[in-house]
């Protein structure tokens, strides 16, 4: 709840409730509702909208406990901090997205955010604990919970026979991973879309491993390097890149002479930002997370270029 002026206060109020709860089946936009609520803290941080020292937001964390109700967290902060904060969110978790602009989703709620790292797809499934968590990352920018990060790998890598990486797991890796260089500046922050000049190397093979399994697509040969390969190759690439690479090269064969030149100049390319001594023996957690972001960016600029081919034929 907030102190200061009223309209201020109570359109701040609200839009953290949306922020959490947004039901997107009920909403006619919400992109727009999304949208509304970005605007509503950028103004609040310019000072477009006018707020005054006495203008603070507070926020209590309350759980059962034995028969009890138990104050877990309090936080008090002024309405320009408090927006800041929530900015700050919305830049970390923001990435790039291929889909219809009609079917597209935010994925900055929080409840999205964990109905995206439990087994059955609903956030109520979270561990209270990660719920408490995630909101404290949220409304304090401090670091999101490792085990959301972890989730979200576990998950990835569980659901790879079925689909490929979703945006909003892939959204959480990276908001984890960029408030990590906040302590460690020795890495890449990630960017919102692809990074050609991003050398490390799980990002790298993340890339080279979507190359890939488009020129399977291609060719109409499956899905087994996403399915058979892809969560041994975002940990151990050593021991599976020198079959997919293999395999690769039996899929171009079915491409034609144009298709076949493009793919293996970008395979070559991505390959030449390893080092001289090639794929890694054993990638690290954060450098798993960065393979699976590499991955997603990738696959997106393939699959925007592929959009663009094809709207530039129909014209």
């Amino acid at each position: 709840m907030g102190s200061g002026e009223d309209s201020v206060v109570n359109d701040v109020e609200n839009s953290f409730w949306d922020l959490s709860y947004l039901d997107f089946e009920k909403v006619d936009d919400p992109n727009e509702s999304i949208d509304k609520i970005q605007e509503l803290y950028k103004s609040i941080w310019s000072g477009k909208i006018k707020t005054t020292l006495d203008d603070r937001f507070y926020i209590l964390g309350l759980a059962p406990n034995v028969g009890r109700i138990a104050v877990v967290s309090w936080d008090d902060m002024s309405l320009k901090d408090f927006s800041d904060k929530i900015l700050q969110h919305f830049s970390d978790m923001e990435i790039g997205d291929s889909r219809n602009p009609d079917h597209r989703k935010p994925y900055t709620g929080i409840f999205t955010m964990l109905s995206n790292i439990t087994l059955s797809g609903k956030s109520t499934d979270a561990p209270s604990c990660l719920v408490e968590a995630t909101l404290k990352a949220v409304i304090s920018a401090v670091q999101y919970p490792f085990s959301l990060y972890t989730s979200a790998l576990e998950r990835i890598r569980n659901s790879l026979h079925e689909q490929s990486v979703s945006i909003g797991r892939a959204a959480i890796l990276k908001a984890y991973i960029n408030r990590s260089q906040k302590y460690n500046t020795q890495s890449k922050p990630l960017e919102v879309m692809l990074d050609k000049t991003n050398k490390n190397p799980g990002y790298v093979c993340g890339r080279l491993t979507a190359v890939l399994e488009h020129i399977q697509s291609c060719a109409n040969a499956g899905d087994s390097i996403r399915s058979k390969f892809m969560a041994a190759a975002s940990s151990t690439p050593i021991l599976v890149f020198p079959s997919m690479m293999s395999l690769s090269n039996h899929h171009l064969e079915k491409l034609s002479t144009g298709s076949r030149i493009y793919y293996e100049q970008l395979k070559q390319e991505i390959f030449s930002l390893l080092s001289p001594l090639g794929f890694p023996a054993r990638l690290d957690l954060g450098d798993q997370g960065r393979f699976f972001i590499g991955y997603y960016h990738q696959r997106l600029d393939l699959f925007t270029k592929k959009e663009d081919k094809q709207n530039n034929t129909k014209s």
